[in-house]
C-alpha cells in the first residue's frame, strides 16, 4: 500500500499529484471509449469500467448486499446520499472499496456512524446527503484513493463523468459502469421535469438515451477538467427515460460536509 496523504489536504483537493492522477484516468477512460468505438451513454447497460479508473468510488452495503454507491473522501469518511442511510440500523452498514465488482473483491470496512443532513426532506428530495464514518482507517492503494471535493459552483453545458451499478431490474450490473454526462442549467432541468422541486442546492444532467438507475443512489458526478467531486446521486423519474438526473451539489454543502468530518 501507498503512504496516504493527510486527510486535511485530500479534501481540500490533494497535493497536486492525485489531481493529476484523476485526470490521467478520465482521460484513458475517454481514450478507451474513442478507439474501441463502443460508448454508450448509461451506465445500465454501457461500458464496463476498467479496474483502478475511479478508486474513489465504494460499494455502500447493508447486511452484505449493495445498497447505494459513495465516495471516499478521506481515510475515515465516506459521502453518499442522506436517503441510503436513513432509518438504516447502523450495525448492518459497511463499505467496500477497491473492487469494480458489486458482489466480490475489494476491501471491506465497518461503519461506525452515519450522519446525514438535518434537513433532509424525503419527499423533496432536499437536503439529500450524508457522510459515513468508518470503524477503521482506509488503506490507501493503487485502486483505492480519496476525491478531493470541489469549492466552485457549477455551470451547465460542463462535462462530468459518473459511475455506478445501477439497473432497471432487481438485480444490480455485477460490473461498474460509467457514462459521460452534461451538466444542464437548474432553467432547463425543471422544465424538462415539469417540475419545481429541482434547488440551488442541486445539479442536473441530461443524456438522451442513458442515465442513473437503481443502486446509483449516492454515487459520485465528477468534473472531468478539475477530477473534483462536484455532486452525488440523489433521484431519476423513472430510470433512463431521457430526462435529467438530478444530484446534491457538493459546493452547496461543502460547508457541512467539512464540519462533520472535521469533528
Amino acid at each position: 500500500m501507498k503512504e496516504s496523504t493527510p486527510d486535511s489536504m485530500l479534501v481540500a483537493g490533494g497535493d497536486g499529484s492525485g489531481k493529476m492522477m484523476l485526470r490521467f484516468l478520465v482521460v484513458s477512460v475517454l481514450s478507451f471509449m474513442l478507439v474501441e468505438s463502443k460508448f454508450s451513454w448509461k451506465i445500465i447497460g454501457g461500458e464496463n469500467a476498467y479496474e483502478g479508473f475511479f478508486p474513489y468510488h465504494v460499494s455502500v452495503k447493508l447486511k452484505g448486499s449493495h445498497l447505494c454507491g459513495g465516495s471516499i473522501v478521506t481515510t475515515k469518511w465516506i459521502i453518499t446520499s442522506a436517503s441510503c442511510v436513513q432509518d438504516v440500523d447502523i450495525s448492518s452498514l459497511s463499505v467496500v472499496v477497491g473492487s469494480i465488482k458489486v458482489n466480490s473483491g475489494g476491501f471491506t470496512y465497518k461503519a461506525e456512524k452515519a450522519i446525514y443532513h438535518e434537513y433532509y426532506d424525503p419527499y423533496l428530495n432536499d437536503f439529500d446527503i450524508a457522510v459515513i464514518k468508518l470503524k477503521e482507517s482506509i488503506e490507501y492503494g493503487d485502486f483505492v484513493q480519496p476525491i478531493g471535493l470541489t469549492d466552485r459552483p457549477v455551470s451547465g453545458e460542463e462535462d462530468s463523468i459518473l459511475v455506478g451499478w445501477g439497473s432497471k431490474s432487481e438485480y444490480f450490473s455485477e460490473d461498474l459502469q460509467y457514462i459521460i454526462a452534461k451538466t444542464i442549467s437548474r432553467e432547463k432541468c425543471e422544465n424538462m421535469h415539469s417540475s419545481s422541486l429541482i434547488s440551488d442546492s442541486h445539479i442536473c444532467t441530461y443524456t438522451p438515451s442513458g442515465g442513473t438507475c437503481l443502486g446509483d443512489t449516492g454515487g459520485p458526478l465528477v468534473d472531468i477538467s478539475e477530477g473534483k467531486l462536484i455532486g452525488i446521486i440523489s433521484w431519476m423519474r423513472p430510470c433512463v427515460i431521457g430526462t435529467p438526473d438530478v444530484y446534491t451539489s457538493i459546493y452547496h454543502f461543502r460547508s457541512w460536509i467539512l464540519q462533520q468530518i472535521t469533528k
